[in-house]
């Protein structure tokens, strides 16, 4: 039986050594869903998505279906992508089908199964996958371990962390995706700097702070303009630039236009258009929904070229940055069609 690492895995598919079959176990639900996405990335061009890419339910596959479309051969592309979710909780006589016919895939297939937990040799999909693929678990790492996983992860994207910034965004955070998206915060606000230092991380602000970012995201999510200006000014006033802020918004709103998309285009479920955005837990599931239903696909569109056009002023020094951020916070929540003000 093959057990990588995670590190292992990442290696294979920096190299384009992507097996057929996986199943990815263990507590860390966010390293898991971030793998799947670096395979997808890695071995599917995004023009092929549509054609090649299937994701499956529990609670609403069948076993036939799944094994009938992991047979079937990619077109336009070299391989295909099928994601099975809740492998857990897949019913007996589909688990059955499903590992009968896990022997049998082409090779142009790479078939993942997510399980939430940790996964048992003696159910009979998770036997097959040892025989015929790779068993990957995640690990939360332990939080005195956070400092050099956060090192790692920073080095990865081209850059260095001193290690008491590193510290920070460890005593900052709550889970793995708080820290990813709090690093991401991070090199956007540390510009073409290699190295980043503890100044860095403080300026661009940590989610703990007051103003926090976690309710100024909850108030764009909902639409609330007022919370959302209360809670941009308080962000601004600890010091925090409008320059980090944006990409919050812009985060918001691409997801949002994805999720219009998907809804309209490929007519997905609520659970398939978050598990495509990697949107994970209740909470942020309850805030797709609500963002979903605040914004039309127009505005959306109209939002992020006002994301950006606030952004080009700040950074021009046409607005100053608590301006800049007021006037997109106000021309992109308020509900009535006509302009506020010019932004």
């Amino acid at each position: 039986m093959s057990q990588p690492t995670s590190e292992q895995l990442e290696a294979e598919i920096r190299s384009g050594k992507i097996g057929k079959v996986y199943l990815f176990d263990g507590p860390e639900l966010w390293l898991k869903e971030n793998f799947v996405q670096k395979i997808i990335a890695a071995i599917l061009p995004k023009e092929s998505l549509d054609f090649n890419l299937n994701r499956y339910h529990a609670d609403s596959l069948t076993g036939g279906e799944v094994i009938a479309t992991a047979a079937c051969l990619p077109f336009l592309a070299d391989r295909r992508v099928v994601i099975v979710y809740e492998a857990e909780d897949i019913s007996s006589a589909d688990e059955k089908i499903i590992a009968d016919g896990i022997g049998n895939l082409p090779d142009t297939t790479c078939l993942i199964f997510l399980h939430e937990g940790k996964a048992s040799l003696k159910d009979e999909i998770t036997a097959q996958v040892a025989s015929h693929g790779k068993i990957v678990t995640f690990w939360t790492p332990f939080q005195n371990q956070l400092q050099a996983w956060i090192t790692t992860e920073v080095k990865k994207r081209g850059r260095t962390i001193a290690w008491a910034g590193a510290q920070r965004i460890a005593e900052a955070c709550t889970n793995l995706e708080e820290i990813s998206h709090e690093i991401e915060r991070v090199i956007l606000f540390a510009g073409a700097k290699k190295n980043i230092t503890l100044e860095d991380v403080l300026g661009a602000g940590l989610p703990d702070e007051a103003g926090d970012f976690k309710n100024f995201e909850e108030a764009v999510w909902h639409r609330d303009l007022e919370k959302a200006l209360q809670q941009g000014r308080l962000l601004t006033e600890v010091g925090i630039r409008a320059e980090s802020i944006f990409p919050v918004m812009e985060r918001i709103f691409r997801n949002l236009i994805l999720g219009h998309y998907y809804k309209t285009k490929n007519n997905w479920t609520a659970n398939e258009i978050c598990s495509a955005l990697n949107i994970k837990g209740q909470m942020r599931r309850e805030l797709l929904q609500a963002g979903l239903q605040s914004y039309s696909a127009e505005e959306l569109r109209t939002g992020i070229d006002r994301i950006v056009r606030a952004d080009y002023e700040n950074k021009t020094g046409a607005l100053p940055g608590e301006m800049a951020l007021s006037l997109l916070v106000l021309n992109t929540l308020r509900k009535e069609d006509k302009k506020l003000f010019f932004c």
